[in-house]
């Protein structure tokens, strides 16, 4: 047999132990023929122990009987004990005393003198190839035990009837058990916690029976502190296949066990939160949304999930908000503002946004939460109010203006004509007596003359501020008159058409009606340039519809309407401030070259008499 050294085979290296020089001297001869190096001799244990120290032989030839105060055995043990030197007793007496002494040393072999060449080179092969594969037996031993005690894991060994037969560090620690030792002194289904106990031992009966198994269960460490354990279990067979032991290996999983039940906890909370929720990194990579997010946006979790919250922005989201956003959150502060944003379709929404940075103990931003709410409704509705206060001040202003414009009217015409009238009839009175070649018929006659002028003059005023056919009669006869004294003052055919001659309606809707034709009217015969206009009333179920149509050069619809909110036709605002004051909505149709409908609707709370 020859010995590998670092790659190299070499010469076994042997020992030889024996007090008779000559013996000696014929044992070496006999190693060099046999291929052995004798590498040292000793006549004495005390020496031999020093040699095999300083040497390192393969083997030692130790003979029992030496001279001296130490016998072989004695040095044989003690070289085994430090060095695991293997050693063959050399021997000339079989006394079973000596051999069961000898024993006790674990030699690896005996021979008995005188012996043959033959007999020593194989008791010295068996020898060398029982220490060689005892060494690497040891070796593989060392390397599982190294492996076994690093293991992060508790891997436990269990005996066919259950018994704890060995456990690593980790475990030990796992258990808060000192030693193994300590930790045998109990059954371990006692350290389970109860409601696992029986699917331990379920799990322990099909490992027994070949199979492997997994189970997640809690144990109660001696300390009294409670783990979650996840363990895999397998069977262990000796050199006959037989099932002999169980092998399990167990992690710590009470860390994820309860980040799992935190996060199950955290989900339902998110999910009932009605507003919308986005949780990001550090790097703004959102980690989770909460289902009121996504059908805020219209998104769905793959569309977002991994990716940063720009996905929301677009061209009409507002950069100096989006800039403030992100300088709150790269200073860590706090941001609550407004955005538009835009969903998955496109479609657009008022962002009521509430940003927070979440620290973590090193007192880094781990993460951002956001909350949102959808505003869009709210601020449509305050955009709406203010369009209409917009309107309303507006049409104060520009009703303030036509006031004053009537009332300039009105005092130049009582002025300049019934002013006249009645300093004509003062001139009449007072030259009566100056003018006896008149006679007093003919004077009354002038003067009855200018009062009746200035009556008609009267009456045409007070039917301009508030025709009396409309409180005497109701608004068909109204319209009829308006409709004969536009059309004669205007040249062009005016039609009216009632389904509700014989009904009166509430005064605040007949007043409604009547001044949005009126304005109607006017602007046709002002813009129009048509030959007819009709004006229809109808009754639709609960609704009453007033339709003024014409056949004039029409105009731009959107053009007016803007002009309309820019305060400059106050025509237009006016009527569509009557319509909304009795619930009505006004409609208006026109293009150019197309003529132009004017369409209002409104309830009808009705105040029924007959006519």
């Amino acid at each position: 047999m020859q010995i590998k050294s670092d790659g190299a085979a070499r010469k076994p290296r042997i020992l030889v132990v024996e007090d008779e020089a000559i013996v000696a001297l014929d044992i070496q001869q006999q190693l060099v023929q046999l291929g052995y190096e004798p590498v040292g001799h000793s006549s004495r244990a005390e020496v031999a122990i020093l040699l095999a120290r300083d040497l390192r032989p393969d083997l030692v030839l130790m003979d029992i009987q030496l001279g001296g105060a130490m016998d072989g055995i004695t040095a044989a043990q003690a070289i085994r004990s430090a060095q695991a030197i293997p050693v063959v007793f050399l021997t000339a007496f079989e006394a079973d005393d000596m051999l069961a002494r000898a024993q006790l040393t674990e030699p690896f072999g005996y021979i008995l003198k005188p012996f043959s060449a033959r007999e020593l080179r194989t008791v010295i092969e068996m020898a060398l190839y029982r220490s060689a594969t005892d060494a690497r037996l040891r070796k593989s031993e060392q390397q599982f035990r190294t492996i076994f005690e690093a293991e992060p894991e508790c891997v436990q060994v269990f005996d066919s009837m259950g018994e704890l037969l060995q456990i690593n560090t980790a475990g030990l620690r796992m258990f808060e058990a000192e030693s193994l030792q300590q930790l045998q002194a109990y059954r371990l289904p006692d350290l389970i916690a109860p409601a696992y106990r029986q699917d331990f031992l379920a799990l322990r009966q099909r490992v027994m029976a070949g199979e492997s198994g997994v189970l997640e269960f809690e144990i109660v460490g001696l300390g009294g502190t409670r783990r979650w354990m996840d363990a895999h279990a397998a069977p262990m067979r000796d050199g006959d296949g037989r099932i002999t032991m169980m092998l399990s290996v167990a992690r710590d999983i009470t860390e994820r066990r309860l980040s799992f039940q935190q996060r199950r906890v955290s989900d339902h909370i998110l999910s009932a939160v009605s507003q919308g929720v986005v949780i990001s990194g550090p790097h703004l990579k959102v980690l989770q949304v909460n289902d009121a997010f996504l059908r805020i946006t219209g998104l769905q979790r793959a569309d977002i999930v991994g990716r940063t919250c720009k996905i929301l922005q677009g061209p009409l989201s507002d950069a100096d908000t989006i800039r403030r956003i992100g300088l709150a959150m790269h200073t860590g502060q706090d941001f609550q503002g407004e955005l538009l944003n835009y969903r998955r379709d496109g479609s657009t929404f008022w962002n009521e946004l509430s940003i927070t940075p979440v620290v973590d103990e090193n007192g880094a931003i781990s993460q951002y939460v956001g909350i949102m709410r959808d505003v869009t409704e709210r601020k449509e509705a305050q955009a709406a109010q203010q369009e209409h206060m917009h309107q309303l001040q507006s049409l104060s202003r520009r009703v303030l203006a036509a006031q004053e414009t009537e009332r300039r009217r009105v005092a130049h015409e009582l002025h300049d004509e019934l002013g006249q009238y009645l300093t004509a009839i003062k001139i009449n009175l007072q030259t009566s007596q100056a003018l006896s070649e008149v006679s007093a018929t003919a004077r009354n006659e002038g003067n009855i003359k200018i009062v009746e002028d200035a009556i008609h003059q009267v009456r045409r005023l007070a039917a301009a501020l508030r025709p009396s056919v409309l409180d005497d009669l109701g608004l068909v006869p109204a319209l009829n008159w308006m409709a004969e004294q536009n059309a004669a003052r205007g040249q062009i055919a005016i039609r009216c058409d009632s389904q509700i001659a014989d009904v009166r309606l509430l005064p605040e809707i007949e007043t409604a009606c009547f001044r949005i034709a009126q304005e109607a009217l006017t602007n046709i015969l002002r813009h129009a340039a048509c030959r007819q206009v009709d004006i229809r009333l109808e009754l639709r179920q609960d609704s009453l519809l007033l339709t003024i149509q014409d056949d004039g050069r029409g105009f731009d619809v959107n053009a007016t309407l803007q002009r309309a909110r820019g305060g400059n036709s106050l025509g237009l605002l006016g009527m569509q401030e009557r319509a909304s004051l009795i619930g009505g909505v006004l409609n208006l149709e026109s293009s150019p070259g197309s003529g132009s409908r004017l369409t209002l609707e409104c309830p009808l709370h009705l105040a029924l008499a007959q006519a």
